[in-house]
């Protein structure tokens, strides 16, 4: 894993605390943009441990009601991790379930697919480069709502795709001035959300 990769992670993390603890605080947006950044982690857990799709909502919604009960218990720790935790449970849950409402026996199967999901944990918790993706995406979605499809078009292209700005103006017909603003704006947002190791 590269150091840009740790930085990264790091940084959402390190802001995801801030949003869990200003939601114990009762700020109701920070709990909102926790919901909007994790959730399609949590949803990726599921289906990876093995929730059927028709499920997969109810038990993420399962998930939340989980993190937002357990606000109080949240310190310092790894906040995917601190996620990850109740997640697991509320996925075993899931299969005890399912497994008590079957009606032929299976317990070894049940049985099977807790151990599996215990033995995945460190895996599904986030420890890869996939659930990173999941949780970035949905991180440049929660920002880039707050900007124009024209500036962020223009952002995108600058940064991301490394295009020349007067390229960029071009294309988009504005002026070059005008791709400096929209790259500047989104960046400062981008610091204001997860500090200068930011995504």
């Amino acid at each position: 894993m590269t150091d840009a990769h740790d930085s990264m992670n790091w940084s959402i993390d390190s802001t995801a605390s801030t949003w869990l603890r200003q939601a114990r605080a009762g700020d109701s947006l920070a709990w909102r943009k926790l919901v909007r950044v994790y959730r399609p982690l949590i949803c990726w857990w599921c289906a990876r441990g093995g929730v059927a799709v028709q499920d997969i909502d109810d038990v993420a919604q399962e998930v939340l009601g989980g993190v937002a009960s357990a606000l109080e218990g949240f310190e310092r720790e790894s906040f995917r991790g601190f996620l990850w935790g109740i997640a697991r449970h509320k996925i075993a849950d899931y299969w005890r379930t399912r497994h008590a409402q079957a009606a032929s026996p299976g317990g070894s199967t049940m049985q099977q697919l807790l151990a599996e999901l215990e033995a995945e944990s460190e895996q599904l918790a986030g420890a890869n480069d996939q659930a990173t993706k999941i949780v970035f995406d949905a991180v440049v979605e929660l920002i880039r709502g707050e900007f124009s499809e024209r500036d962020w078009s223009a952002f995108w292209q600058v940064t991301v795709e490394e295009k020349s700005a007067a390229d960029v103006a071009d294309s988009l017909g504005i002026t070059t001035n005008m791709v400096y603003l929209a790259k500047t704006r989104i960046k400062r947002r981008i610091r204001e959300e997860f500090g200068d190791a930011g995504p």
